[in-house]
């Protein structure tokens, strides 16, 4: 699954409409956050027009402070808890990091071998789960016709193409000169 990252509004719309939704679902009435209107009602009315009026106004409030920011936070938190993307600890109660990156990051800060592969030459196998891995293009190549400045790119495999995980953007498998497999 490729879809962008959610930026900073799009976390704070979030989290605006989980208060809404927190409020409502308590039996409050959702006020106006940036009015000083006393004469608001304290308990939300579900049978009255004028309460559903007010609960779309500050719905639509959220919704519209980064359009489309639902898609992109739920399928982010989707992706990252994905146990095929080894990221988060599938085990854990709480979120907790993959146990195989907290074993990279304690291997590198003893300056001991990383639990991560080291690069292989090629392009990793084809594969058509979304597997992630992070790829080395050759010089000459494009990413959707454009350039990449050499820099290495975390992209998930499908089965014809790669897609970068930022934002989608297909990469040829034949471009990859050399790649780390990340996710198995």
């Amino acid at each position: 699954m490729n879809i962008a990252k959610a930026s900073a509004e799009d976390l704070e719309a979030a989290l605006s409409l989980l208060g809404l939704l927190d409020t409502v679902s308590g039996g409050y009435y959702p006020s106006d956050p940036d009015s000083d209107c006393e004469n608001d009602p304290l308990r939300f009315d579900e049978d009255d027009r004028a309460h559903l009026d007010q609960l779309w106004k500050r719905l639509k409030r959220c919704l519209d402070m980064s359009p489309g920011f639902q898609g992109r936070v739920i399928f982010g938190g989707v992706t990252m808890m994905d146990p095929r993307n080894r990221i988060i600890d599938e085990h854990a109660d709480v979120l907790k990091l993959h146990p195989r990156l907290l074993e990279a990051a304690a291997a590198s800060a003893e300056e001991r071998p990383s639990a991560l592969q080291s690069w292989t030459d090629g392009p990793p196998p084809v594969r058509d789960d979304g597997g992630l891995v992070i790829v080395e293009l050759a010089a000459d190549a494009k990413v959707d016709g454009q350039e990449h400045f050499s820099l290495p790119i975390i992209a998930s495999r499908w089965s014809s193409k790669m897609k970068t995980t930022g934002s989608a953007h297909r990469i040829d498998y034949e471009s990859v000169v050399r790649h780390i497999d990340i996710a198995g």
